[in-house]
């Protein structure tokens, strides 16, 4: 009898469609609407990790850029976020957990009538800039 899923092979190369990402409750932002997120860099020298972005899809409803503008008022310092690499059968194959993460910057997205067409862009993505203190991989 042939399986229903495909058993992912060890030496599948890992993609980066495959994640989900848990965002702390003060956000009032639900994890798919993640578009993207960096992974975690270290940077040797200066003995630190680097500055992070994560990406939004800003819904009409429910929107992303609201939830992130009413994040400027509560002035939140630091904040947990964990990222879960997936195999193709969405079981988890690496956790990042990323502590005491500071916010740097909100950007809201931009505006554009010559990009209409969604595959090339057509999407308001808001996006955040932050640094992890530490990260941890599991």
């Amino acid at each position: 009898m042939e399986k229903l899923f495909k058993m992912p092979n060890h030496y599948e190369p890992r993609k980066k469609m495959r994640f989900i990402v848990e965002l702390p409750e003060e956000f009032d932002i639900k994890s798919y609407f993640v578009q993207s997120i960096s992974r975690p860099a270290y940077d040797i020298k200066k003995n630190k990790w680097k500055e992070m972005s994560m990406s939004f899809v800003d819904p009409v409803v429910i929107s992303t850029s609201e939830r992130l503008f009413n994040m400027t008022k509560k002035k939140i310092k630091n904040f947990d976020v964990v990222i879960k690499g997936l195999d193709p059968t969405g079981v988890e194959i690496e956790k990042w957990t990323l502590t005491k993460c500071k916010m740097l910057d909100i950007n809201f997205g931009h505006f554009n009538y010559q990009t209409v067409d969604e595959k090339k862009g057509g999407l308001v993505l808001p996006t955040i800039k932050f640094r992890p203190k530490k990260c941890m991989l599991s």
